[in-house]
């Protein structure tokens, strides 16, 4: 499976499961924000799947943008921390170094 296919497969996912909410200690939001959520990350890898074959790809600087203009006041600081972790997981599939990243 090539990187489009695993960022598609998991633009299709729940990437907040119900069971993850109480590993991380914390209680589940509401299915609404729950969704946003879900949506957030899903903007991510639609920039990712339309920067990825550019050449030469400038992914980094428009995942910084993405950051910089990200809009996450309709979250509480452990919603946006819990996005913000599962956002790592397609950054990496993309050769993200999410380590250079201001988030």
């Amino acid at each position: 499976m090539d990187i489009q296919e695993k960022l598609t497969a998991l633009r299709s996912t729940d990437k907040f499961p119900l069971a993850e909410w109480s590993n991380r200690g914390l209680n589940p939001s509401s299915p609404e924000v729950i969704s946003r959520m879900n949506e957030e990350v899903d903007k991510l890898i639609d920039l990712i799947l339309s920067k990825i074959n550019e050449q030469p790809s400038n992914l980094l600087e428009e995942v910084q943008k993405f950051f910089d203009d990200w809009d996450n006041f309709d979250f509480d600081t452990e919603e946006s921390e819990y996005i913000v972790d599962v956002m790592c997981e397609p950054l990496l599939l993309a050769g993200v170094d999410v380590q250079s990243l201001i988030i």
